[in-house]
């Protein structure tokens, strides 16, 4: 995010560059810029256990597929009662990742969540009952009823939507 901020500066007269300092700093108390009443966001609470999808398997290489060792992080971080889960910095191929409650995905810079773009590994699944449509195609980061979940880090999460996003349309979802 901070690499396109600095490459739409370069293109920006110094008026606008002021500007955008300056809607940075509002940006930060985001509930002033709403048009309507928001009550404000409660951070999550999560514990202070550390989990690493390393020390469950995963290999960084891009190629190695990680979603067995990434889920097995997530298991033994909720049968702790939470936590982070680390994914450190390489390039980590994956299928969807389901979440946990109290669960904090920590992943930093340098680290790429690559999604297969493997379509079969999407599949149409039943919605959750607060939207229209009755199946969704599985997204790649999901979960139902979690509380306290973050996502954190300067790091990527590829979502391969390319491949994906299509199963859709030819679904007819």
């Amino acid at each position: 995010m901070q690499g396109r901020k600095y490459a739409l500066v370069l293109v920006c007269s110094l008026k606008a560059v002021q500007c955008l300092l300056a809607q940075e700093k509002t940006m930060n108390d985001y509930r002033k810029m709403t048009l309507f009443a928001m009550p404000e966001v409660e951070l999550p609470a999560i514990p202070a256990n550390t989990f690493t999808i390393t020390d469950f398997g995963a290999i960084g290489n891009g190629q190695a597929l990680n979603t067995n060792a990434i889920q097995q992080a997530i298991e033994a971080c909720s049968k702790a009662g939470g936590g982070t889960v680390v994914i450190p910095p390489g390039l980590w191929l994956t299928r969807p990742i389901g979440l946990k409650s109290n669960i904090n995905l920590h992943v930093p810079t340098g680290a790429v969540v690559l999604f297969t773009p493997d379509r079969n590994s999407y599949p149409i699944i039943p919605a959750s009952k607060n939207i229209t449509k009755n199946f969704i195609v599985k997204p790649p980061v999901y979960g139902y009823k979690l509380n306290n979940v973050s996502i954190t880090g300067n790091g990527v999460l590829d979502g391969s939507g390319e491949a994906w996003r299509p199963v859709k349309k030819i679904e007819g979802f």
